[in-house]
């Protein structure tokens, strides 16, 4: 018995009818002025738990809109006029004058009325919570607690408004670092690993959302390996969510690209010779130095990804995140199921930006072109190629686009080595979009595989293989002019 009078106060301290009804009665007696001042305080009608008060403050709001003075009557009569009013809101409204203390207080009113509402949530959700946790995994518990966190940092107000000349004590601090890092040479943001893209990007820079857009077999993954690889030998702790590839494929392209002078065709026939066996456990003892985390779930949701997110910087495992790719991602249960595709996208890339700016680091997002691309003498991409652009365009806080000439069979862009194979090609990063700094298009190399990529005018970071004669005679073989073939058929994807 007394457990219950416990738990029944607990759950009557969440509810303060006097409050509704002194904020109501307040602003119907002090006029436009309190309910601007509800405005202000961010105050919602689902804050009220009574019915009549939630209806009150929605005659309130519908007044103060149509710029008429607010008190009793004129309340009552617009209201009658669009809505109809019923005699209990009537009789609901007056009763709040009588009870009120005529708007005194009413900020510190409208704070407590939201606590409260607050602690509702919260009571509802761990119920809630509790369900889901006796039926689910704990996948699926770390989503519905990352999506009720959500809800909670929404309730949040900025508070008092403070004018700009207040924040430039800030932007003096941070030109101060600029300037001792113009002076050091050291970047603003993550070294990107190709020198001539700092140059441009001043590196990925905390709180900021990249896409890396690119037609299929362009090389967006591999040009994002690339970047995780370098921002984790600087000893950023990378992240990488893979929606396409498998961890095991990852680790593969990973090896590859710190492996030197190793056959990766060998490596994929499985016919490696002694030299490749040694070069693949330089490149193990390599990776397992590196701080590196994969998940590789096909079918992730972004509250999925923040959470995990936030969990891995918690424990100073995440300096930069990298998902592979935005259009993979799902939408998480209970969004609006009517929702189209091109609104889903939208919502997932305004997510990767919200979490780039909740834990200050660096998201790298790797996104799709649409095919408008093909059907254009030139090939190259522009913003409007975006696929679903509209939202990922104004989210990003850079667009790098992938290009690469040798696909579109472009002479002039592949290097062959004495024999006729194929040494290395020429790409380009083209940064269509970048918010504080210029735009612009730099050169990077690439192996025949897409497994290592360096700056460009061939400033190779590795010793290159030998030449490999062609071999003899092969009646099947095609006639290539001695050349090994260029070309999306070419490619590891």
């Amino acid at each position: 018995m007394k457990k219950e009078n416990i738990e029944f106060r607990i759950v009557d301290s969440f509810v303060d009818t006097e409050l509704e009804d002194s904020i109501i009665g307040g602003c119907l007696s002090a006029g436009r002025d309190a309910v601007g001042e509800l405005i202000r305080a961010d105050v919602k009608a689902e804050h009220f738990t009574q019915e009549s008060a939630a209806r009150a403050y929605r005659a309130l709001m519908d007044t103060y809109e149509s710029g008429i003075d607010i008190d009793l009557v004129t309340v009552s009569d617009r209201v009658r006029e669009t809505k109809g009013l019923a005699r209990e809101e009537l009789v609901y409204m007056a009763g709040t004058l009588r009870s009120s203390h005529f708007g005194a207080h009413l900020t510190s009113h409208c704070e407590i009325l939201k606590k409260l509402y607050v602690k509702r949530m919260t009571r509802d959700y761990s119920q809630r919570l509790l369900h889901t946790a006796l039926q689910s995994e704990q996948t699926e518990i770390l989503v519905r607690m990352h999506e009720f966190s959500d809800e909670l940092m929404s309730l949040r107000h900025s508070g008092d408004v403070e004018p700009l000349g207040a924040y430039y004590g800030e932007f003096e601090k941070e030109l101060s670092e600029r300037m001792l890092r113009a002076r050091t040479g050291e970047l603003a943001g993550i070294s990107t690993g190709l020198q001539n893209l700092n140059g441009l990007t001043n590196g990925w820079r905390n709180s900021t959302l990249n896409i890396i857009a690119g037609r299929p077999g362009m090389g967006k993954s591999a040009l994002a390996i690339h970047f995780s690889l370098s921002a984790a030998r600087a000893g950023k702790a990378v992240c990488i969510f893979s929606l396409e590839m498998s961890r095991k494929q990852i680790t593969e392209r990973i090896v590859m690209a710190l492996a030197e002078g190793m056959d990766n065709d060998a490596i994929r026939r499985g016919t490696p010779s002694e030299r490749d066996m040694e070069a693949c456990s330089q490149a193990r003892d390599i990776l397992s130095t590196l701080p590196l985390t994969v998940l590789d779930i096909p079918q992730c949701t972004t509250a999925f990804i923040r959470a995990e997110a936030q969990r891995l910087r918690k424990q100073g495992r995440c300096d930069m995140v990298v998902i592979d790719y935005l259009q993979l991602t799902e939408m998480a249960e209970g969004t609006n199921r009517n929702y189209n595709r091109e609104q889903q996208v939208a919502k997932a890339s305004r997510e990767y930006k919200i979490l780039s700016r909740e834990l200050d680091i660096p998201v790298l997002l790797l996104s799709q072109l649409s095919r408008a691309v093909e059907s254009r003498g030139d090939k190259k991409p522009m913003l409007s190629d975006l696929r679903e652009s509209g939202s990922i365009e104004q989210d990003a806080d850079t667009v790098t686009f992938v290009y690469r000439p040798e696909y579109y069979k472009e002479d002039g862009y592949v290097t062959y080595d004495g024999y006729g194979n194929f040494d290395h090609g020429t790409a380009f990063a083209i940064v269509a979009k970048q918010r504080e700094g210029p735009t612009g298009e730099v050169e990077f190399c690439y192996d025949r595989t897409l497994s290592k990529i360096w700056d460009g005018e061939d400033r190779r970071p590795y010793p290159a293989r030998p030449p490999i004669p062609p071999p003899q005679s092969l009646p099947f073989a095609p006639d290539t002019g001695g050349r090994t073939p260029a070309g999306p058929d070419y490619l590891p994807y």
